[in-house]
């Protein structure tokens, strides 16, 4: 087993904190210590310096990685918090030294790539490979889902009569719900597809995806979504690869690959800015109006991220 950590107050008396949420800390002198390694500071707050480096014992193959919050935890059946350790962070779940995402090295000057960039480079440079090469055997389509939409009133730009700019209310109540919007955008004909639902879990993006195949039942679907649970979920994936779609996942904290994120952007502004809907009804017949009205003027979508920074081979992205 490697090594558990303990917390340790101006007394000196050892807590261990493996597999409990980290407490805040109101005093200013909290170290963190090894047990396996008895007298060894790991981590130390109020003291206005870095803390000294950490290695851990034993079995544990990878170590420590590079992730900010150190007070960020996640209770439950299996608690686990994330400690600061000399500018990384190691999760500690059941007295364990989890490793997440290993720390990019420097090496007379070279760059080597930790697992997660390297990854985070592949998936990159395949979604822009389709963007910027749409394959002959299919169509590349870009969904996700826009939500919640509540009613409330939205502040925002709109065009009002002059000298009588819409008043928006002080005070109201949400007690009709939300709903979801899935959306595809194909960027073949530049063409956006929705449906609204109740929910968003993976029994509705799978019927999403059905539908996307019954409108375009012939050649291969490459669907670019990110990483949100549902989107992965097995019957999902089954039932995808089984039907010819291709399920392409942007990376980490890179939803902006989405193509289909920019175009929420003009949902938004023309179809809630400024706005407090009286229903549901109201509000999602004014967005498939926008959308009806893009879809006639609609052309293909080139030329992603031109001479952005992201095209770049020497790119790396804040990943670890």
């Amino acid at each position: 087993m490697t090594g558990q950590l303990a917390m340790l107050g101006h007394g000196g008396a050892g807590t261990l904190i493996g597999g409990f949420p980290l407490p805040h800390h109101a005093h200013s002198n909290v170290q963190y210590t090894c047990s396996s390694q008895p007298g060894r500071i790991v981590s130390q707050y109020g003291t206005g310096r870095r803390p000294s480096s950490f290695a851990a014992a034993s079995d544990s193959s990878r170590i420590v990685s590079s992730i900010a919050d150190p007070n960020r935890c996640v209770t439950g059946a299996s608690a686990m918090c994330h400690l600061p350790l000399a500018g990384r962070t190691v999760a500690v779940a059941n007295h364990r030294h989890v490793c997440t995402t290993p720390k990019r090295a420097h090496d007379s000057g070279s760059r080597s790539y930790s697992c997660s960039a390297a990854s985070h480079k592949a998936k990159k440079n395949r979604i822009l490979d389709l963007y910027d090469h749409p394959p002959a055997d299919g169509r590349v389509i870009c969904v996700d889902e826009f939500g919640p939409l509540n009613l409330q009133p939205r502040p925002g730009r709109g065009w009002f009569p002059r000298s009588r700019p819409a008043r928006l209310r002080a005070t109201y109540t949400r007690t009709k719900g939300v709903r979801q919007m899935f959306a595809a955008l194909d960027l073949a004909s530049g063409q956006m597809f929705y449906r609204f639902r109740d929910r968003k879990r993976w029994q509705q993006f799978l019927d999403f995806c059905k539908q996307l195949r019954r409108r375009f039942p012939t050649g291969k679907l490459y669907l670019v979504s990110d990483n949100y649970g549902p989107h992965g979920k097995a019957e999902v994936r089954d039932w995808c690869a089984a039907n010819d779609i291709e399920l392409i996942y942007t990376p980490t904290n890179a939803s902006w690959l989405n193509w289909i994120e920019c175009e929420f952007t003009a949902v938004r502004y023309f179809t809630l800015d400024g706005s407090d809907y009286p229903s549901h009804a109201a509000q999602e017949a004014a967005i498939a109006g926008y959308l009806r009205w893009r879809n006639r003027h609609s052309h293909p979508k080139r030329h992603f991220a031109i001479n952005s920074k992201i095209r770049r081979p020497d790119y790396l992205p804040n990943v670890a």
